[in-house]
């Protein structure tokens, strides 16, 4: 569309008449990129349950345990509408491709290139119902009303939440960190895993005290010791959710087979890292010697013996390729997570007595009283590793307290405005009548 801001006239009509080539023919649309709609295409809607006890304990306390699930139908998700089968077919990965799809051979069909499923179209994105997601949970609670001035509550959740995709939209961050399925033709069961809003363990505290004396404020003594209140209140999150993403020029031999005409992404690779030796630091990047076909060698020329892992940015990465039938998978979305949550406020009222119908408050309140610092998520993207120094990937040293980034991806998408990362202080003056 223009990009000058007028939709008028002559302004519209070259975005609407056919386009044509330098000799004069009309461009096939089928080459262009296209987004559509599965046919049906509803809102999505869930099934929910939930079975609790209550009991109280004496006059002044009360606890509640409860289990609450529900499950999410026809959540929103983006796949590959028109997979390239192509380049599967040349890498030897024919047998992955289910029953009835075949690579497109039609002579000057727009889905010739690449072999694409549609001989009709090139590059689709489709947005569809077809995601789903679950949720449990233990909810358990424990309430205190007006014990000596005290009223609190304390709470504890642990929960788990599941899904195959969390957004239709990637944050190259923390949760859904990549939207995009790996394998095209497994997008329910094969990215099943940990939902981008799946908070494990989150406990809350909070309690109200106010001073049982002087409440009539009577004389000097009664208006200087009386009306006082003191609140807090203290939160704990699991981290989180992200997955680790490479681009999709971090292998530059083979590219991506997942996504090998980037219709999902031209930036990141659908294709996910392995997670290997779960006892090498997280950050530790590399490729093993595949020396089934040929006998792999450094940039020198000497042997390397079988599963030698080759650092990323060695000349060495670059001649080594995948040989096989299996297609390796890579790891699981939201499979690691950032840091936690773990925050503490604190207020201080003061009601100062003028008559019987107007009162004066005083108030002042800190948030992240302790000033714990929150960094969020740590930089999620392979490449990075080459970044700088200290490799930005898998570390929160470039991050700014708060959670954000500002490298490509890191940080925390659903936090870094949530004004936890820095205490703050706040005064105020009220006046009720």
């Amino acid at each position: 569309m223009p990009t000058s801001g007028s939709f008028h006239g002559s302004d519209l009509l070259p975005f609407l008449l056919p386009q044509t080539n330098p000799s004069g023919l009309p461009i096939n649309s089928g080459i262009r990129n296209h987004t559509t709609v599965a046919p049906g295409f509803h809102n999505p809607y869930s099934e929910q349950w939930n079975l609790g006890i209550q009991r109280s304990i004496g006059q002044r306390l009360a606890a509640e345990v409860r289990y609450v699930g529900n499950h999410g139908v026809g959540n929103f998700q983006s796949v590959n509408g028109n997979p390239a089968l192509g380049p599967l077919v040349n890498a030897g990965f024919g047998n992955l491709i289910p029953p009835g799809l075949v690579p497109c051979a039609t002579p000057g069909a727009p889905g010739v290139v690449a072999g694409y499923a549609d001989c009709n179209f090139r590059r689709v994105v489709e947005r569809g119902n077809f995601a789903w997601s679950k949720y449990h949970s233990l909810q358990s609670e424990l309430r205190m009303a007006n014990w000596h001035g005290v009223t609190a509550t304390a709470s504890y959740t642990w929960s788990h939440t599941m899904d195959n995709a969390s957004e239709i939209f990637s944050t190259a961050a923390g949760g859904n960190t990549l939207s995009f399925a790996q394998n095209p033709f497994d997008t329910s069961r094969g990215e099943r895993a940990n939902s981008g809003i799946d908070f494990r363990h989150i406990f809350g505290l909070a309690f109200i005290y106010e001073l049982p004396f002087y409440k009539g404020q009577n004389g000097f003594l009664g208006h200087v010791l009386g009306g006082w209140q003191l609140n807090s209140t203290y939160r704990y999150s699991t981290g989180q959710p992200y997955t680790t993403i490479e681009t999709r020029f971090a292998d530059p031999l083979s590219g991506s087979l997942c996504d090998p005409t980037a219709t999902l992404s031209g930036t990141y690779d659908a294709c996910r890292p392995i997670l290997g030796n779960a006892s090498l630091p997280l950050n530790s990047v590399g490729i093993y010697c595949d020396g089934s076909a040929f006998t792999c060698a450094d940039s020198s020329g000497n042997p390397l013996a079988l599963g030698t892992l080759i650092p990323f940015g060695d000349p060495c990465f670059e001649s080594l390729a995948f040989t096989g039938t299996s297609c390796p998978v890579g790891a699981p979305i939201s499979s690691l997570r950032g840091q936690p949550i773990s925050t503490v406020n604190m207020g201080v009222f003061k009601d100062l007595k003028i008559s019987e119908r107007v009162k004066v408050q005083l108030q002042a309140q800190a948030f992240n009283l302790l000033n714990t610092m929150f960094l969020g998520n740590p930089d999620p993207v392979l490449d990075d590793v080459l970044a700088g120094t200290p490799p930005p990937f898998q570390s929160v040293a470039y991050n700014f307290s708060g959670g954000g980034n500002n490298l490509e991806g890191g940080g925390s998408s659903n936090t870094t405005n949530d004004g936890i990362g820095r205490r703050r202080l706040t005064f105020g003056l009220k006046l009720v009548f």
